[in-house]
């Protein structure tokens, strides 16, 4: 898979992202030097810049920045409001 198709897919699973251009959502990759390994999309946090990865499955349902923070930037589960 490349960015192009990846971009296809996010945008087709994404409701904040199926109102973006193709190019658009191409941009926001580069900006996150997103790259596609097989089953996995590598990225940089957009809030740190630190390395991440999710599979290629979850990615694709994620809609913004905020969805893609590492665990480092999203804070203790606690922090978030989840259970603790």
């Amino acid at each position: 898979m490349d960015l192009r198709e990846l971009a296809s897919e996010h945008r087709s699973m994404s409701h904040t992202l199926s109102k973006w251009k193709p190019q658009q959502i191409l941009l926001w990759y580069a900006d996150l030097d997103v790259r596609v390994d097989g089953e996995s999309v590598a990225y940089l946090c957009p809030h740190c810049g630190a390395k991440a990865a999710m599979r290629v499955e979850e990615f694709i349902h994620q809609d913004t920045d905020l969805d893609l923070y590492c665990n480092e930037c999203r804070g203790e589960l606690d922090e978030r409001g989840g259970p603790g």
